[in-house]
């Protein structure tokens, strides 16, 4: 069996609990696949790999900042106008969800050990979304 799991592992009230659960429903040698934003991550810096873009990332910085910013950033990364009114929504909502939220953010070598601690051998860890997340195959044995 396999399951993924992106980009959600962060806003759940227990990661521990949910890998835990991930775990539980996984066949033997069945594989997890797991994408979350890293500890300090930045949306501007994937909004820059997007379009190539050869600015400082510096500039790609606090892309969420404003609601200005945003627009900014996002209109120089996407230029078809319905996708960039669909991104603006989704980055209003985030804005939402970050003030009712708690969020667990992970350094590598953490996410790993949590990982490893409910029973998953790791297959393979690594940098994914412009640097921004950690992609990692794990395998329940």
């Amino acid at each position: 069996s396999k399951l993924a799991c992106v980009n959600g592992l962060y806003t759940m009230p227990n990661p521990r609990r949910s890998l835990e659960e991930f775990f539980r429903v996984l066949t033997h040698k069945g594989i997890a696949v797991i994408a979350t934003p890293k500890r300090g991550f930045e949306n501007g810096l994937i909004l820059k790999a997007h379009c190539n873009s050869k600015k400082l990332d510096a500039y790609w910085a606090h892309a969420h900042a404003s609601p200005e910013r945003e627009q900014k950033l996002i209109s120089e990364a996407i230029t078809d106008t319905q996708l960039i009114q669909k991104m603006l929504t989704v980055a209003r909502h985030n804005r939402l969800i970050a003030q009712t939220s708690t969020f667990h953010f992970f350094e590598e070598n953490e996410l790993c050990e949590l990982v490893k601690s409910v029973g998953f051998a790791i297959r393979s860890v690594r940098p994914t979304y412009a640097k921004q997340d950690i992609l990692i195959v794990a395998e329940k044995e």
